[in-house]
């Protein structure tokens, strides 16, 4: 069934609203969608695609392919693919991270070679080779020839269908986390559960086991869970939303100790902290640009570190030219800008093409705006909406009698992240007659 690639300006990614499905005496004969053509959420076959019928057919079908798999192949085998996992979701966080799905939805249907997307990214292209190539081999990427890629159905939802240019403004600027803005999450998703999430996971043994303190291996507080064994924050106890909201002092929350000699940062090997995705470009360009930061770091002339970022809010009075945002610099002064209306000395403003508008919070607090690790929490904002992508259109609707609770029940969503189903439940059965 030929579908058609995603346009630059709307981001993949399944809709949360049903498509109409004709009735049987009027239904054309429709293919399952294609595994090799990006993913159309406005299409028929993928609106059937979550119709009950086919769901569950669908997940019979996944079930008894898994147990066939496990059945046939030879029993050391499936061991290597359960304990070796870790490379699966490590190269999603690559494919993400480095922007390869915006790189490859640009370059159309045809692919394009590693050396290219090399050139855009900066990933070394004989590494990058073999990362899109296992990704290809679990079918979520197509290699059309050697060292050849192309989005899929699979891959084209990690679109956050921004250009290549933005996000390269983005990361200059220092707000990468606007790549998931105006998205439906999915990026964020998977840089989320690849990254941190996967992380605190390989330390599960050490909390629950190995640990030689009773009250860690029994414990259930936050500050001792595996995310702490991983992000090194147990001495203070800090569990991972306070660590997200940047609570930790001290080295807890460092961004790292800078190696002046060779211009990296020991928080990149650690994993801790807010580490900003580099600057898109090629690997030469990249290694020029570090050798010449450290050259500056012996000198006293950069910060070896990002620089912190302030605050950003949607802008509510209208100030400014329409596609420019304002942040504060290093120095906390204002700067000249392009476009802008803005009186602040605190602002500056930076042309941002057809982006919204943005503005410093001037009343955010201090500790806010040094929040290292600012990126990560705003990327977990984002992902929770991204899970949207669990349920069928309606599924909390349909899966449980709501019309039998007397009127005014109080429902309690546990665990319900930003409350997207919740809002749904009050909005189906909202009345009138409702006290505000």
């Amino acid at each position: 069934m030929a579908t058609s690639p995603q346009s630059a300006s709307a981001p993949s990614g399944l809709s949360s609203t049903p498509v109409p499905v004709p009735g049987p005496d009027e239904a054309p004969t429709i293919d399952f969608p294609s595994l090799d053509a990006p993913c159309n959420p406005t299409s028929l076959a993928e609106a059937l695609t979550s119709h009950p019928t086919v769901l569950a057919a669908t997940c019979r079908i996944v079930a008894a392919a898994g147990q066939l798999s496990a059945t046939v192949q030879t029993p050391f085998l499936t061991l290597c693919d359960a304990t070796m996992g870790y490379h699966l979701p490590s190269c999603m966080r690559l494919l993400e991270a480095s922007h390869v799905v915006e790189i490859l939805r640009e370059a159309g249907p045809d692919g394009l070679h590693v050396d290219s997307i090399s050139e855009k990214n900066g990933v070394k292209a004989i590494k990058l080779a073999h990362i899109l190539r296992l990704l290809a081999t679990h079918h979520i990427l197509r290699e059309l020839a050697p060292d050849v890629f192309t989005l899929n159905r699979i891959s084209s939802l990690v679109d956050s269908g921004k250009t290549v240019a933005e996000l390269k403004a983005y990361q200059e600027d220092g707000i990468p986390e606007m790549k998931y803005r105006d998205t439906n999450g999915v990026a964020a998703f998977v840089g989320l559960c690849t990254d941190e999430i996967q992380k605190a996971s390989a330390y599960m043994t050490e909390t629950y086991y190995l640990s030689p303190s009773p009250h860690t291996r029994a414990g259930t507080e936050p500050g001792r869970a595996p995310f702490c064994f991983a992000f090194d924050t147990v001495s203070s106890g800090t569990g991972f939303f306070g660590w997200l909201e940047g609570e930790v002092a001290g080295e807890c929350v460092d961004k790292g100790e800078s190696r002046a000699d060779d211009g990296t940062d020991d928080a990149v090997e650690r994993g801790k902290g807010g580490i900003l995705p580099p600057t898109l470009g090629s690997s030469s360009s990249s290694s020029e640009r570090s050798g010449k930061r450290a050259s500056q770091r012996k000198t006293g002339r950069e910060d070896p570190r990002p620089q912190l970022r302030a605050m950003y809010t949607k802008s509510s009075s209208g100030r400014g030219a329409a596609g420019n945002r304002t942040r504060t610099n290093s120095s906390g002064t204002s700067s000249a800008g392009s476009g802008s209306g803005s009186n602040s000395n605190s602002t500056s403003t930076v042309k941002n093409g057809e982006r919204s508008e943005f503005e410093v919070d001037s009343k955010a607090n201090t500790s806010a705006q040094e929040n290292a690790n600012r990126f990560r929490l705003e990327r977990f904002g984002k992902a929770m909406s991204g899970t949207d992508g669990w349920e069928a259109p309606g599924a909390a609707l349909n899966g449980f009698d709501w019309s039998s609770l007397p009127h005014g029940s109080i429902v309690v969503d546990v665990g319900g992240g930003i409350g997207s189903t919740s809002m749904l439940l009050a909005t189906a059965f909202s009345s009138s007659s409702a006290s505000s």
